[in-house]
């Protein structure tokens, strides 16, 4: 099922396969720590879906840990060639660092930022988070775990767009671009949001 699969470096193994339009392509591979190394089409992404976890939409550099070792499906609606690395431990990138579903993102270090901020979106509705910023270097998301809506994060989001964080999970997208959140609960509720700057 995998076209390609050579080492990269120690611990990780890099797949490359490619994914029919509106169709599953799954994938059997060890190891808890994930990344989009490439896709072939320009501003694409996948959509990721792990053995009873949530989905999560990935664009190249995305990047996250799973919590159960088991089947992964990858879902595009065009003719997408991806080249995935999986590996034992955390790989490192530049791009997005995705967490999903319980596993809250944490920061190697913090080179400056705001203490975290607690931002109420309506029911229904979605709205700017994070402001665009040239000196901002990530933005973590937590949605509390004492609040009863998911919410999708996402320079767009919507009902069915955006990354989607459950009550007691985590985000952390890299980037200086906004981030906005929709409320897809019938309560209006806040969502925890820090920013880490660069220096």
């Amino acid at each position: 099922m995998v076209n390609n699969v050579s080492p990269n470096y120690a611990q990780t193994r890099e797949y490359r396969f490619t994914i029919q339009p509106g169709t599953d392509y799954e994938l059997d591979a060890k190891g808890e720590f994930w990344r989009i190394e490439s896709l072939s089409v320009a501003g694409a992404s996948i959509q990721l879906s792990f053995d009873g976890e949530s989905s999560v939409s990935a664009r190249i550099g995305t990047r996250g840990r799973r919590r159960r070792l088991g089947r992964i499906r990858a879902f595009s609606q065009v003719l997408i060639t991806v080249v995935m690395q999986i590996g034992d431990d955390p790989i490192e990138g530049e791009v997005a660092n995705v967490s999903i579903a319980g596993v809250t993102a944490t920061f190697e270090e913090n080179n400056g930022g705001a203490d975290p901020l607690d931002v109420v979106i309506n029911a229904g509705l979605s709205a700017i988070i994070s402001p665009a910023r040239a000196s901002k270097r990530s933005v973590t998301i937590k949605n509390p775990i004492g609040n009863t809506s998911n919410f999708r994060v996402g320079t767009a989001p919507a009902a069915n767009r955006g990354v989607e964080i459950e009550p007691g999970a985590g985000v952390t997208l890299s980037g200086s671009m906004a981030v906005s959140a929709y409320n897809a609960g019938a309560a209006n509720e806040a969502l925890t949001v820090t920013e880490l700057d660069r220096l």
